[in-house]
């Protein structure tokens, strides 16, 4: 096992790289084995200026993750910090989940503050899900109660947007999260994703400057932004995608057995397919964060989630080569390809994948447009 100690030598070495990617997977190695652990990542992400680029233009930051016009850079950015380490790209998806809720959103105040506090280096989440005592504000008294479950980036997430459910419908919070004794990873007890710090938090009690809620009650769920946004989940995905096979890559080329045409009618479709999916992602990310038809959100909401359904088709058709190509070394304990496909496995079994697929089907059958797409030469 990894001892913090080493965990920290690497982080320090990797804060010395103007980018962080080139150490990211042996910081993911180490943190695997060091339960859940992942700050070393995060303060190497960091260090590179990667949480302030998430920033919008108009905040001083590049709109890193954002659509638009930028959806090529931001796709990029996210599948490529995930071939490295998948929890650390669910951690950067988090951040710029929550930037653009508080931006979208939030006041201009409110907007500034979290932006000279990213500045000083503060990481951000979106934490969702409900325990069996769901989170519920009081708005008379600002007073929360109840549990959050899957929460990640415990200890290292500083302040998490939530939802807390109120007589007006669920309202929009950003909390302060930074009070570990609320904190529990013990709960975490997967067989991927160890190192993404994820676990339960208790919100009972918690009131006062620590708690502020934001926006209408409901505005959550608009579309297209909600699941409309689910192409950056998309992105993390297929960069899990390209790990593995790089990774399998590797393995293959040290036994010598890379050019073996079992190995290469195995694993180059995959590659093939990871490649046109994120083009696909690209095209999805650029039109869901423009806007560019707002009268038709539930097209866009449809396209972003076909994404997340082809990644996941994808990214099971690439675990189970990589395991027919690599065999039973890929199970070692220390495998670092076997460490990437259990992450990968564990990320792609996001919520309610049947639900989405009949949500997105029924708006590409049933409407009026072209099968083939609205963009035309």
């Amino acid at each position: 096992m990894t001892s913090v100690a080493t965990v920290d030598a690497l982080a320090a070495e990797s804060r010395s790289a103007p980018m962080p990617v080139e150490r990211l997977r042996h910081l993911a190695a180490a943190e695997d084995q060091d339960n859940g652990r992942i700050t070393a990542s995060v303060d190497a992400l960091r260090a590179a200026g990667w949480l302030i680029r998430c920033l919008p233009l108009s905040l001083g930051g590049e709109s890193l993750g954002a659509g638009g016009a930028v959806a090529r850079a931001s796709v990029r950015a996210l599948s490529h910090i995930a071939e490295y380490s998948l929890p650390l790209a669910r951690l950067l998806e988090g951040h710029v989940n929550a930037l653009g809720l508080v931006c979208r959103w939030g006041t201009a105040d409110l907007q500034s503050r979290v932006a000279d506090q990213v500045r000083n280096g503060l990481l951000l989440g979106v934490w969702g899900a409900d325990m069996e005592t769901p989170v519920s504000l009081d708005a008379a008294t600002n007073r929360l109660t109840g549990k959050k479950r899957y929460a990640s980036g415990l200890g290292d997430v500083g302040q998490a947007v939530i939802t807390a459910r109120t007589d007006a419908g669920v309202q929009l919070c950003l909390v302060d999260v930074s009070d570990q004794e609320r904190a529990d990873v013990s709960p975490w007890q997967m067989n991927g994703m160890r190192a993404s710090a994820s676990g339960h938090y208790d919100f009972s009690n918690l009131a006062g400057d620590s708690v502020e809620p934001f926006g209408k009650p409901n505005v959550y769920q608009i579309e297209p932004w909600f699941h409309g946004g689910v192409w950056r989940i998309a992105a993390v995905q297929i960069g899990g995608v390209f790990g593995a096979l790089e990774l399998a890559r590797d393995e293959l080329r040290q036994l010598g057995r890379l050019d073996n045409d079992a190995q290469v009618a195995r694993l180059a479709p995959i590659l093939f397919r990871a490649r046109a999916a994120r083009e696909l992602i690209t095209t999805v990310a650029s039109h869901v964060d423009e806007m560019r038809t707002p009268a038709d959100p539930d097209t866009l909401m449809a396209e972003s989630i076909s994404t997340r359904l082809l990644t996941e088709e994808i990214g099971l058709d690439a675990i189970s080569a990589v395991q027919r190509s690599i065999g039973l070394p890929l199970f070692e304990s220390n495998s670092h390809v076997g460490r990437q496909c259990r992450d990968l496995a564990t990320y792609l079994r996001q919520a309610a994948p049947d639900g989405l697929l009949q949500l997105a089907g029924r708006v590409a059958l049933l409407g009026n447009e072209s099968l083939s797409g609205r963009d035309y030469p």
